[in-house]
């Protein structure tokens, strides 16, 4: 008998580890591929990307709404879904006998705790073990590069952009906030300020980030770059120290905003942007030029 409490403090209990998979959050698909599971899923989230092979699972769900029937359809032993979806779908699919477990990963304490519940439910927890330290030695090996050596070490005040139209920020306690910290930098969207995304121009000029972080989305790269170079030729963003000291890059979307294995990518790219002497330039990572 496996008993778990989900991030709703629902408890759900399972006779036997699952077979069949509807995954509506892409860090969990991609958890489920890196614990060599991924061949438990029949339906997944149309965000659900990574990795390739996700492409042969049929999608579920599209832009947030779900395909009720088509997921009553393929029977699954358990649905994995996050806070956002809707307590009417949760309910729906909860009265027609199928296990929702919802699971939170905004902080890393959260993904550390939906990994333990989501090995439980596998029966797998000595995996789910051996994968979180293979991220928490990732994370380690970043704090010796950077702090090596070093007993003042600069933290750059950083700004990640994950949108330009309108200019919108990631939030402070979470994930990436997070990695920021780990990465010996420091957020200027924190809970002590009163700004909240999304950013007018005006606030973006007064924040003055040392570290300009903007995420693209997977085809969008010529015109983010493009768009990032109309803007650092504008009045207002001329005067950003980041663009006036040429620290303005690009990242992948999905690295900043999904809180699956790849988490470790993210961090070390924000590591070189932060601290581009002691930390190697990785994979991926784009820095364009927006100094006059």
């Amino acid at each position: 008998m496996i008993e778990i409490q989900d991030s709703r403090g629902e408890h759900h209990t399972f006779r036997n580890s699952p077979i069949k998979i509807v995954s509506l959050l892409p860090s969990i698909t991609e958890y489920l591929f890196q614990l060599d599971k991924g061949h438990l899923l029949v339906g997944r989230s149309d965000s659900c990307r990574f990795p390739p092979e996700t492409s042969d699972i049929p999608v579920t769900d599209s832009r947030g709404r779900i395909d009720r029937p088509k997921v009553l359809g393929l029977a699954p032993d358990v649905v994995f879904a996050g806070p956002q979806l809707p307590n009417d779908d949760i309910e729906y699919l909860t009265n027609q006998g199928l296990n929702v477990v919802t699971l939170d990963l905004k902080t890393l304490e959260d993904i550390r705790n939906s990994l333990r519940n989501l090995g439980k439910i596998l029966s797998n927890s000595g995996d789910v073990e051996t994968l979180l330290g293979w991220m928490d030695r990732h994370y380690r090996d970043i704090s010796r590069e950077i702090d090596n050596g070093h007993e003042d070490i600069d933290r750059p005040e950083t700004l990640i952009l994950d949108d330009l139209n309108p200019l919108h920020t990631v939030e402070n306690k979470t994930f990436v906030d997070e990695l920021i910290s780990a990465a010996s930098g420091i957020n200027l969207i924190t809970s002590e300020t009163s700004l909240q995304p999304p950013l007018s121009p005006k606030q973006l000029r007064d924040l003055q980030p040392q570290v300009l972080i903007i995420a693209t989305r997977e085809g969008e790269l010529a015109s983010m770059t493009n768009a990032a170079q109309r803007l650092g030729q504008s009045e207002l963003w001329s005067d950003i120290d980041a663009i006036k000291n040429n620290r303005v890059y690009l990242i992948d979307y999905d690295l900043l905003t999904i809180p699956g294995p790849r988490q470790v990518q993210a961090l070390r790219q924000i590591a070189h942007v932060l601290h581009p002497d002691l930390v190697d330039f990785p994979p991926k990572l784009i820095k364009i030029d927006l100094s006059h």
